[in-house]
């Protein structure tokens, strides 16, 4: 019954690669947003290799500030397991020196980290981890993973619920009950410490900033306007986009600036990793068809699934928006190895969304493409 269990679970699209890369590594840090499979995902694979295991929470970190305390520490905890799984470690209070003690070890135990917030490592630290494939990032099922899972058929039928529900673990396996889950999800979210040193002063204006940039997804925001609509000022706004950017509740995406005309310089907009939960802020599951930011919803969730695929395929990419002060736009640009794709988006099949002449003036290099519900899959599935 066991192994049924967990042959039926969706095979998550970097686990192979995990797989192999946990064999070797001394450490591993596996992050991503709460809720999103992080524990499971890596017993699956522990379960694969018939590795044993020993696992640690939060409630079991004390202040620990030597080395001596921290080998301590993980020879107890460890015990005769193959390898230690530390859960929320960064709460973990000294985690840079942990981890540099492992990787200079060749005694250590091996050791995965599970992270709902961007572990508190310094800059290069992170650098010298990501170079060797040591760091992985958990996000909402993609796109492809539930189509390999489910078949291409099925999940068009199911598009709108991803539009509307999003794509957590826990809505794919319980469609019947997505509203309480995802209502359940962010009140956990909402409720909880962000990061582990981070102190937030003025909860019920953090949690109105959230929702604001609910309101706003994909539009330019402004830290003033939100600062006055939530009575904080700028300085602290930013402070908390910030935290739910680490939180990897969303992306900042820039404007693409380059140097022409009425080119907006420093927009950023601000889009949700998943569509259910930025709905849930908003409180509105309506359908599809009874929505005044359908376009909203198809533009967001087509963003973020390119930017799980293209992680997923290990490749750099960054993104942008393009918008200048005359009220032209084009929804989204990948920049991948000096080669610009622009997208225009539309949810309504028929419509034929146009570039603007200011941006294939400037740009005439660039490759365009529009996506609606015809063309979107190719988008989303292109490896080039």
């Amino acid at each position: 019954m066991e192994e049924t269990l967990v042959q039926s679970k969706i095979t998550r699209h970097v686990k192979e690669a995990v797989q192999e890369q946990i064999k070797e590594a001394k450490v591993l840090l596996v992050q991503g947003p709460k809720g999103i499979g992080k524990t499971d995902f890596v017993l699956d694979i522990l379960s694969d290799l018939g590795w044993s295991y020993s696992m640690v929470s939060r409630k079991d970190y004390k202040v620990l500030q030597s080395e001596k305390e921290i080998d301590d520490f993980l020879k107890e905890k460890t015990g005769d397991a193959q390898i230690l799984i530390l859960r929320d470690a960064e709460h973990f209070g000294q985690l840079q020196l942990l981890l540099e003690m492992i990787l200079a070890s060749d005694h250590a135990p091996r050791i995965v980290l599970l992270t709902s917030f961007q572990a508190p490592i310094d800059e290069f630290l992170v650098e010298a981890l990501r170079a060797n494939d040591l760091i992985v990032e958990l996000t909402p099922f993609s796109f492809y993973e539930l189509a390999k899972f489910k078949g291409m058929a099925s999940l068009e039928k199911e598009l709108e619920d991803r539009l509307v529900f999003g794509s957590y673990p826990a809505v794919i396996n319980n469609p019947e009950n997505a509203e309480e889950i995802i209502n359940e999800l962010l009140e956990q979210i909402l409720t909880t410490q962000l990061g582990a040193n981070d102190r937030i002063n003025k909860k019920k204006q953090m949690i109105s900033v959230l929702k604001t940039l609910a309101f706003e997804m994909g539009e330019v925001i402004s830290y003033n306007d939100i600062g006055t609509r939530c009575d904080l000022d700028n300085e602290t706004v930013e402070r908390y986009v910030e935290l739910f950017e680490k939180a990897f509740l969303i992306y900042r995406v820039p404007s693409y600036y380059g140097g022409n005309k009425y080119e907006m310089k420093k927009g950023t907009s601000v889009y949700f990793a998943d569509n259910g939960l930025r709905n849930a802020l908003i409180n509105n599951f309506n359908s599809m068809d009874w929505r005044n930011d359908a376009t909203q919803l198809w533009r967001n969730w087509l963003l973020v699934e390119k930017i799980k695929w293209n992680r997923n395929l290990g490749k750099t990419v960054t993104y942008f928006t393009w918008k200048t002060h005359t009220k032209q736009n084009v929804d989204c640009i990948e920049i991948e190895n000096g080669r610009m794709r622009a997208y225009q988006t539309s949810w309504t099949k028929k419509k034929t969304v146009r570039f603007p002449a200011g941006f294939l003036k400037y740009y005439p290099d660039a490759e365009t493409f529009q996506l609606n519900k015809s063309s979107y899959w190719g988008f989303l599935s292109s490896k080039r």
